[in-house]
């Protein structure tokens, strides 16, 4: 439920299916994992099982209320402005670099876009 959530505020519109798609396998794998390994924790940890789990869920609430943008009402292009913005002040991320357009040779930018054969 979470990835449709993130995925459909947080990306470009073109690449949502995609992401929805790593991120609901990644949400399948990782509850597989969790079933695969809980009795196993709970044999070795015992009524202490859950403090792992605790953890990660504490870890996620920080997350989400420090780093995640509020996206109430905002379109995507002003959740983009935002987290580019953000991402420039931080001192953990180096800014994206965006693609300058088409060149010609005068060095004025083109008005049509670059077309590639492959």
């Amino acid at each position: 439920c979470i990835p449709f959530f993130l995925s459909s505020e947080l990306i470009a519109p073109e690449h949502v299916g995609t992401v929805q798609s790593i991120s609901m396998s990644s949400n399948w794998f990782s509850n597989f994992c969790v079933g695969l390994l809980f009795p196993l924790m709970d044999q070795e940890l015992g009524s202490y099982s859950f403090v792992p789990f605790a953890i990660v869920l504490l870890v996620t609430v920080m997350y989400s209320l420090l780093v995640l943008p509020e996206t109430r009402g905002k379109t995507y292009q002003e959740v983009r402005q935002e987290m580019d913005a953000s991402r420039q002040r931080s001192a953990f991320f180096s800014p994206v670099p965006q693609e300058p357009g088409p060149v010609e040779l005068s060095g004025q930018q083109s008005e049509e876009p670059e077309t590639t054969v492959v």
